[in-house]
Order: C-alpha cells, then structure tokens, then sequence
C-alpha cells in the first residue's frame, strides 16, 4: 500500500496522494466532461463556446490548465469531426453509431478523437476506456477498450465513400459537413471550390488580432507582442491587421490591456476598410454586438465625428463600453434603449448606417464548428426575412445622398445577393454603389470574402446610396 508523501498536500482532490495521481484524477474528471458536453450538445445544439465556458467556470477548481485546454481541443475536434468519426466507428465496430446509447457513442467519439488527432495518445484513450465512463456505463469498459485497438489497426484501411457514385456523400462524410450544405456549396462553386470551402472550414483556427492605430501603428505591436512571447505576421490584406502564429493567451498581454489591439476576423477588418467612413461623420453600427467594427470605425476616423451601437444583445454592449473604455475610443455612443421615438429623432440625420444582419454565419465556420449542424435550410429562410425587417427598419435613418451598409458574416446568395435584391425591389430611392477595394468586390461593387478564394472567413458587404 502506497504511502503519502509527507511533502505532498492536495490541492484539488482529497485523498489524492501525489502531483501524478491529483494529474491522472483530473484527466479523467476532464474525459467525463468532456463526454458529458458532447451528449448535450447533441440534445440541446447549444453553442459548443457556451457549453465549455459553462462547464470550465463550473469545474475550474478540479481541472488544472493543461485539462482545460485538452477539453476544448477534443470538444470542438469531435463536433468539428463528428460526420467522419461515426462513419469510421460504423465500419470499425461494423454497426451503425447513430444506433448507440448517447454515453457510448460520446465515447466512442472521443476515443475515436483522442487516437486521430495529434497528440495522439493511446495511453489517454484507455485512461477513457478503464477510468471514465460513468459508473452506469461501467460494464462497457471492456467494449471500449476493444474499440481503441481495433480502430489503432484498421482505420487506415477504411476507404471514403466513392465521389463518383455520390459526390455530395462522399465529400459530406470526407469533411464533416452536412448533406445539405455541401450540396448548396455544389450549386454555387462546383467541386472544386466546394472541397476548398470545406477544407479551410477544417483547419487550425489562428486569431486574428487589429492594430488600434489611436495608440500604436501595427510595426511597433508587433515588437511589443514579440517581446511578450506572441509571434505574430502582418496580415495579407488588412492594412493594420496581425496574425497570431504561436498559442498563447493574448488577452493576458500587457499590450491588449494597454488597447493597442483588439481580436477582429481579418475579413471583418477589411469590411470596416472598405466602409470607409470619414473623420468627422456620423455612423450607425445598428448590430453592433460587442463592437468589433464600430471601435475600427472609431480608429479610421481618428476619434472624430459619432458612432452610435445599437444591437439587442444588452451584454454585448457593455462589452463594448469595455472595449472602447479600453481602446480609447471616446467617440461611440452606446444606445441601449432603442424606442420608436429614439429612432424617428434621428430620422435623416446619419451618413452611413451599418447593418452587420444576424445570418448562419457560414462563413466562419472555420472558428464556429457547431454551426453547420446547428443551422438548416429552414433556419436560414427565417433569416432571410429578419435580415429584410432590420434593413427595413434603419432605412428612415439614412440622410439624402447618405449610405445604407448592408453585411453578413455569410457566404451564400440566399443571405447576400438575394436580401440586397428583394430590399431595392421595395425601396427604389436606394441604389447600389460600385465601392471597389482591391481583390474584394465584384463587378456590381459586392464585398465578397470567400473561404476558397482569400483563405480568410467569409463576409459579405452591399453599399446603398439614398437619393
């Protein structure tokens, strides 16, 4: 029988006996929550960020910080994955996954995630199969554990389904991506482009960070963040944009808390470039949510003129006043309580109104896994509508000779294209502007950001003029 080392006291699990043993105890607590999300997920599809936030605020005293980052890498690689990780624990076990118990095929999941993904750990995956599984499960150990040797040997031999006999099968189970969207993403770019959308949707996900140029210019962050041990590359599009190339927590750079960057989507920075708002202006952010765009719009136009947010979200505009607190950004105005009587008093009166419109947000699918099994065909018709009641509401706004921006974080003509056509239909005193920004609009002046194309998240972007 062990004895405890007089120079050891626990510091998360009673009882435990030495760092390696409290180390072992968390891997596991992390394994079973790890099963314990993926089961809910599947049950509710509540945002995956939501249910690790929740489930690490709940645990954080029982899970060290390797732990942590161990879960959300298995979590989000097993929604991201999980089309193609059922199809091989089907051929493996040679019974269809959806057939098992939700515990089990959470399990089989993320022995399945554990052994494909690097680190690969083969020790990991049976601490899963001896330790983990509920006491309810228990009698499956043994079933588990044979999974894990069988799926190390033969996955390798397992053939993906024949494009040539289903092409939207094949692709489908290959990238882990609905039926349904490879065939709409078919439809619109053909092979090619649609096995590039889903290949940028499956990699690394790397933050992308933009320069507050009210404080700093993007040469000398840079340097600040090397020197905190954040390497970073100059962004290929986006004029004051860095790329994070290393794993670090950037929110707990001296820099960040200095407001010399702030995390914004490269796309989404070149949005707020192509706007060009100018100095002096007043601006509508109307779905301003935490206000990524309206603190770019508040660095291009140097502090001056307004911005007004508005967004339903009360949280995400206290999240703002942060933000800008912290940016230095004094020329926002938060909105809070938008009334009828709050919009009419600034009837007419705005340069440019900015309506960022709740979409599917398929084209960030690349750092938003669970969105392409959260959304469907139906969800983005509802949205359509929604996206044509907001740009309704916000045209009284729009001063003559004045800009009605209209955006989404999307990549299909059902949201864009379409919206943009049914909304000039019904107000014939807006008309399109051919805003050009190099390698980002199209003939008829559409900012378009595709996966496939820029390698960037999708965005889409119209510009209308009032007469």
């Amino acid at each position: 029988m062990n004895k405890r080392n007089s120079h050891f006291a626990p510091k998360r699990f009673k009882g435990a006996t030495s760092v390696i043993e409290e180390h072992r105890i968390s891997q596991i607590n992390m394994l079973r929550l790890a099963m314990e999300i993926i089961v809910e997920f599947d049950e509710t599809s509540e945002r995956v960020d939501v249910l690790l936030r929740r489930t690490i605020h709940d645990h954080q005293k029982t899970l060290d910080s390797r732990d942590k980052g161990l879960l959300t890498k298995y979590v989000r690689g097993i929604i991201q994955w999980k089309l193609r990780l059922d199809y091989l624990i089907s051929k493996t076990l040679k019974s269809d996954a959806s057939s098992f118990d939700p515990t089990m095929r959470a399990a089989y999941r993320l022995a399945a995630q554990i052994l494909s993904e690097p680190p690969r750990s083969e020790e990991m995956a049976m601490v899963l199969a001896d330790y983990a599984l509920p006491k309810s499960h228990g009698k499956y150990r043994e079933a588990v554990r044979n999974f894990i040797a069988s799926f190390k040997t033969i996955t390798i031999a397992i053939p993906m389904p024949n494009p040539k006999k289903n092409l939207s099968h094949s692709l489908s189970i290959s990238f882990s991506h609905p039926v349904w969207l490879i065939e709409r993403a078919l439809s619109e770019w053909g092979e090619e482009g649609t096995r590039q959308f889903c290949e940028f949707n499956n990699r690394e996900f790397a933050p992308a960070l933009r320069v507050n140029t009210l404080k700093k210019n993007p040469a000398d962050v840079q340097k600040s963040l090397d020197e905190e041990g954040v390497v970073t590359e100059k962004s290929r599009y986006s004029k004051n944009g860095l790329v994070v190339k290393n794993r670090h927590d950037i929110y707990s750079t001296e820099s960040f808390k200095r407001g010399e960057f702030d995390i914004q989507a490269e796309s989404s920075q070149l949005f707020c470039e192509w706007v060009d708002p100018k100095p002096g202006q007043t601006i509508w952010d109307a779905c301003a949510g935490g206000g990524g765009k309206a603190l770019a719009f508040s660095a291009v136009m140097k502090n001056s003129g307004k911005i007004y947010a508005s967004d339903v979200n009360a949280f995400a505009l206290e999240q703002l006043k942060i933000r800008a607190d912290r940016a230095g950004s004094s020329n926002i105005e938060i909105l809070n309580d938008l009334t009828v009587d709050v919009l009419n008093s600034y009837a007419g009166k705005v340069d440019i109104v900015v309506v960022d419109a709740p979409c599917s947000g398929l084209g960030v699918l690349q750092r938003n896994p669970d969105m392409r099994w959260r959304i469907t065909p139906e969800a983005m018709a509802r949205l359509a509508e929604e996206q044509a009641a907001i740009l309704g509401k916000y045209t009284g706004l729009v001063k003559s000779g004045g800009k009605l921006v209209y955006a989404t974080c999307t990549v299909f003509t059902d949201e864009n294209e379409n919206v943009v056509e049914a909304f000039l239909k019904n107000h014939e005193y807006f008309s399109i502007v051919n805003t050009v920004l190099k390698d980002c609009t199209d003939d008829r002046g559409f900012f378009k950001i595709f996966p496939q194309t820029h390698q960037l998240s999708g965005f889409f972007g119209c510009t209308m003029v009032r007469a």
